[in-house]
């Protein structure tokens, strides 16, 4: 899957912060209880990851999408890199049915504005329990746009 504009250097400071708030307990849980961007910006957490970040190229990150990577990575509480793309693990069968259903999917894809990516996208990490890709939801939130919402169809609809 195309891991967008959020290349290595910014992953790396990403993950070192998720990892960083297992010993910052009050922060993970502020973060998870976040219900607006807005919010978000207020958790110190969320400022500790902006200025790991802020030092690189606004092209490995971007100031209005990254309150929402913020929340939704620390809303994460398995990670491995052998986790399979978000669309992939939307698309999975439980049953007769997708773990996230077609029109749960289509609403995610119709997202316009920041703070909808993140409403919908809080719904979708808890459906997975919790056990998502980080860079890979980190690349889908920052490059969030036609070319992401293609790339993530193809993948739904292919399972």
């Amino acid at each position: 899957m195309n891991m967008g504009r959020f290349t290595a250097e910014g992953r790396e400071p990403l993950l070192a912060w998720w990892r960083g708030l297992e010993r910052d307990k009050g922060g993970r849980a502020a973060l998870r209880r976040c219900h607006t961007l807005a919010e978000v910006v207020l958790v110190p957490a969320y400022h500790e990851l902006y200025q790991d970040l802020k030092q690189l190229p606004e092209v490995w990150w971007n100031r209005e999408r990254l309150p929402a990577v913020a929340a939704l990575v620390a809303m994460v509480g398995e990670f491995s890199h052998e986790i399979p793309p978000l669309p992939e693990q939307m698309a999975r069968m439980i049953g007769d049915r997708k773990l996230v259903s077609e029109l749960r999917f289509r609403r995610l894809l119709q997202c316009q504005e920041p703070e909808d990516l993140f409403q919908s996208l809080r719904r979708v990490v808890r459906l997975l329990d919790r056990r998502v890709n980080i860079p890979e939801l980190a690349a889908g939130i920052h490059g969030w746009g036609d070319s992401i919402r293609k790339e993530w169809a193809y993948t739904y609809y292919k399972f």
